[in-house]
């Protein structure tokens, strides 16, 4: 049985602005390395996925810039989303997909924009994983032992008794909480970060669509199974634009029966904020991480990105600074979830120029 992977790439990091941006989203950002983020998945899963069993779900407006950041894709290994729809419609393309070319395929879910810390426990958990997908026919989410409370990040509440080691069935998927909820769930020590990353055979995800999203899987019976037919693009976008947009938790994980999570200690994040690279970044003496030509003085707890000119501080804490060439982001540590208001505001005043 064969692990794939299947890159979900077509976000657009509306948090992440002013660094990300349409053209160029947080996933195609050198971010912690001169690489960037979806290189960085790519070749943390080299040993347990060679490149030629990687498939890559894009938007179609994205496909030229993931081209040149991986540039030995076969045309088959990138699936192009004419719109996005979220998570349950992109994944049943993929196991539709990959059902067509090995119908013993098991999927590696994972999106392009994490970080992972600890990579040789990331693999070792991957393939605890595997091995119990098969077992199991089951459907395997990573769950994250909190560290802080954090209410950028929806939770998994799981079975006290663990069906093996590290391996609990999943009681209830939570949306993401306000404060005060984050550090009771944090306190129960019952409570796991939901990563969004999951392992599942293709046809054990089929089985479940097709119990629980009849008309998705009705959707796809007259798309061809190769994205090198001729006809696969023209009928996807005819089969994608009418359906709405739903995600896999919602649509499947939530109501399926055969649903657990492995308790992940790998050092993880979504890089989902800036407020998330300041913690998973190295600090200085003063808690801050400075990157370009900054000078801070009497300045603690804050993050400052300032590559293309000088910048200076003096008696803040807490802080957020992001600024590029043509748009500036100051904003407190707490309240850096709400940078996707900025864009909301810029694509209401159609500033094109700065999304």
């Amino acid at each position: 049985m064969s692990l794939y992977a299947v890159i979900l790439a077509g976000g657009v990091g509306a948090r992440f602005w002013p660094r990300s941006r349409q053209h160029c989203p947080k996933q195609y950002l050198g971010v912690f390395s001169e690489q960037s983020l979806i290189q960085e998945t790519v070749d943390r899963i080299a040993s347990l996925v060679p490149q030629e069993r990687i498939l890559i779900v894009t938007r179609e407006d994205q496909v030229e810039v993931l081209q040149k950041q991986l540039p030995d894709l076969e045309p088959w290994q990138i699936l192009q989303e004419p719109v996005g729809r979220s998570t349950a419609p992109c994944l049943a393309l993929a196991a539709h997909t990959l059902l067509h070319r090995d119908p013993e395929a098991t999927m590696l879910v994972l999106p392009s924009d994490h970080l992972i810390q600890d990579t040789a426990l990331f693999l070792e958990t991957v393939e605890q994983a595997v091995d119990y997908c098969h077992s199991k026919q089951a459907l395997v989410t990573f769950g994250i032992q909190p560290n802080r409370p954090e209410t950028g990040y929806g939770y998994i509440l799981y079975a006290e008794e663990a069906e093996t080691d590290g391996v609990h069935r999943v009681k209830q998927f939570v949306e993401k909480p306000d404060l005060a909820t984050a550090r009771r769930y944090v306190q129960s020590e019952r409570y796991l970060w939901n990563s969004g990353m999951f392992v599942w055979q293709a046809k054990t995800l089929e089985d479940e669509i097709r119990t629980y999203l009849p008309d998705l899987m009705e959707a796809f019976s007259d798309l061809p199974s190769d994205p090198e037919d001729p006809e696969f693009n023209r009928k996807l976008r005819s089969v994608y634009v009418p359906l709405e947009p739903l995600s896999i938790d919602h649509g499947i994980m939530e109501k399926s029966k055969r649903v657990y999570v492995i308790k992940s200690y790998f050092g993880w994040s979504d890089v989902g904020s800036w407020e998330s690279v300041y913690h998973m970044s190295p600090h200085n003496a003063f808690g801050n991480v400075l990157r370009g030509d900054v000078h801070a003085i009497d300045t603690h707890n804050s993050y400052i990105y300032s590559p293309h000119r000088f910048a200076a501080t003096i008696g803040v804490e807490n802080l957020i600074v992001v600024d590029t060439p043509d748009a500036l982001l100051i904003t407190s540590m707490e309240r850096s979830q709400e940078v996707r208001d900025i864009v909301k505001h810029l694509e209401t005043l159609k500033k094109d120029q700065l999304l």
